[in-house]
């Protein structure tokens, strides 16, 4: 049994393409990879009170998230990792959203303006918490930005 079942967290991300048009289209619905460290931090809470607690508050994607050129082959994240395999940009935390919790569950959501990232092959994503560490990590992919379309990020994080 590997510590994300044990711990019934789970990570849900879901990638919709918005065109300048208004039309979308929902690129990717898939699970993700909580690393490691968050799973740790996790357990430090049920233990230690004094444990300091660091929000996500921000996103990053990047463009080595595959193993070709082309971007047609994701790489595989263990749950090691502790950043993306390369940033391509960096958003600050007034970019991001959430949901308010539920029992067991909560939902960031972000975007990649029309202005952001054009002419690179998005291929890895993932959240950050305040004192930087990476929470989870998602390859696909690569999806060629450009200025005709923003990308809507839905990240859903719940216990099973």
């Amino acid at each position: 049994m590997n510590m994300n079942e044990s711990l019934g967290l789970k990570g849900f991300l879901k990638i919709i393409k918005k065109n300048n048009d208004g039309s979308t289209e929902v690129l990717l619905d898939d699970e993700n990879v909580i690393t490691d460290a968050a799973k740790q931090a996790q357990l430090v809470y049920l233990y230690n009170a004094s444990a300091t607690i660091f929000a996500i508050d921000s996103f990053r994607v990047g463009d080595e998230g595959t193993f070709d050129v082309e971007g047609q082959n994701p790489k595989s994240p263990d749950g090691s990792e502790t950043g993306l395999y390369a940033a391509v940009a960096l958003l600050d935390s007034t970019n991001i959203n959430y949901t308010t919790p539920t029992v067991t569950s909560v939902v960031f959501s972000f975007d990649v303006l029309t202005s952001e990232a054009n002419g690179q092959l998005i291929s890895e994503v993932g959240l950050f918490k305040s004192n930087d560490d990476m929470f989870n990590i998602k390859t696909f992919v690569a999806i060629p930005k450009n200025s005709t379309f923003s990308l809507h990020f839905e990240w859903t994080i719940r216990y099973a």
